[in-house]
């Protein structure tokens, strides 16, 4: 069976989702495992054009490209999911969970979603683009090149034996 386009390029996505949770972690964003469990992608193919689109919850976008203060909404769903942070990230509950939770969206809503302070729980030292980083991952490009490649050698032998 002839190697496919999409074959390379679901390989490709693969190796990108490991990249973006793999930078996700390191800079300090796992809490659960649920930002990285929702890493998915679909793959077209149509007319002879394969595109694969990453999806993943919305939150993971919003931590990638950071959110300016101007764009932070503190209202009670805001503070209910800082609270659960509080929860599960410091380990604090009940009355101070909800008093240190509103104190992170007032500097939220003064600096912005990373705050200056947070890049010390980065081992990179960075707290955004870690979905840039993973598709400038080498490996992305190496397997995509091998696809690329394998592709077009079995494109033209196939061409070669019809010939004859």
């Amino acid at each position: 069976m002839p190697y496919k386009l999409s074959e390379a390029v679901k390989e490709a996505m693969e190796v990108m989702n490991l990249a973006i949770a793999e930078e996700f972690s390191a800079q300090g964003h796992t809490l659960t495992g649920a930002a990285e469990r929702s890493l998915a992608f679909k793959i077209k193919e149509l007319n002879n054009r394969v595109t694969a689109e990453g999806l993943a919850i919305a939150f993971m976008k919003k931590l990638n490209d950071g959110i300016p203060p101007d764009e932070v909404k503190v209202d009670s769903k805001y503070l209910d999911e800082l609270t659960k942070y509080v929860n599960l990230r410091m380990g604090i509950y009940g009355r101070k969970a909800v008093q240190v939770a509103y104190r992170i969206a007032l500097k939220h809503k003064r600096e912005g979603v990373p705050t200056a302070d947070s890049s010390r729980f980065s081992k990179t030292g960075e707290r955004t683009h870690f979905i840039n980083k993973a598709s400038n991952d080498s490996q992305v490009d190496k397997v995509m090149s091998t696809g690329i490649d394998t592709n077009m050698d079995q494109f033209f032998s196939q061409q070669k034996s019809e010939k004859i």
